[in-house]
């Protein structure tokens, strides 16, 4: 078996081109139970959908939760890949702004206050919430309307 592996990924070729070796693929599966093992997924072991798909967020419940819920009697098997990487980037894109928010007031930790600033001073997460029900009690416009002077 080795010398078919010698034969097959060394070949003249390869060692012209050393871009062409195989390469093995690995990843880091951040999650708090996890962190800092490497899954080889050129084994034999079970992978994950959200590790094949390179996602933190888990397919597997966003599929189940989309079954359970009665929104479709069927639910493809890319729907969920799909929701979960949207679900992730904005997420992301929030966090990022948060952490902006979290800086500039000369802090270490992102807390509630942060995440509102965050959502409250960017255009564009303003556009994509402004259909969204209102909460009971929101914010005043005074303290809004400070928020975004200062964000200026």
């Amino acid at each position: 078996m080795f010398s078919r592996l010698v034969q097959s990924h060394f070949s003249p070729k390869s060692i012209l081109f050393p871009l062409s070796l195989p390469r093995f693929h690995f990843a880091r599966n951040k999650m708090s139970g996890r962190s800092g093992k490497i899954l080889d997924k050129t084994a034999g072991g079970k992978t994950s959908r959200s590790t094949k798909a390179n996602l933190h967020f888990p397919v597997g419940r966003i599929h189940r939760k989309l079954r359970k819920s009665n929104y479709a009697d069927r639910i493809g098997s890319g729907a969920p890949i799909f929701l979960a990487a949207v679900l992730e980037y904005l997420c992301a894109e929030v966090l990022e702004l948060a952490g902006n928010a979290a800086r500039e007031n000369k802090k270490l930790r992102i807390n509630p206050r942060h995440i509102m600033l965050a959502v409250r001073t960017d255009e564009e997460v303003i556009a994509l919430l402004a259909h969204l029900p209102h909460s009971e009690h929101p914010l005043p416009v005074s303290f809004f309307s400070l928020a975004v002077e200062q964000a200026i």
